[in-house]
């Protein structure tokens, strides 16, 4: 069982729509929101955020608001996207 589970997260890895790179601690960040898809509209917003990245574990990241609270909820890789837009200061620590 150990070799089939090394074999799926090689394939995942390799496969992953998100960039590593673009996701280091302290960057902003946009959060896509799985609902959208239930109700689609051209004008509807697809993204949620922007937030901090404060922490990383095993692909998944650890957000925190713009007014310095941290999200209790761990939000997986896959659904994160770079933000480029103005942030204000970063109040979370590195």
């Amino acid at each position: 069982m150990e070799r089939d589970q090394v074999r799926r997260k090689t394939f995942v890895d390799r496969h992953a729509q998100w960039d590593r790179a673009a996701l280091r601690e302290g960057t902003p960040i946009l959060v896509f929101a799985t609902r959208s898809c239930l109700m689609p509209s051209k004008l509807k917003l697809h993204c949620n955020g922007p937030y901090w990245l404060l922490k990383e574990h095993a692909g998944t990241f650890q957000l925190g608001t713009l007014d310095g609270q941290i999200l209790p909820a761990w939000v997986n890789g896959f659904r994160l996207h770079p933000y480029y837009g103005a942030m204000p200061p970063n109040l979370f620590p590195h």
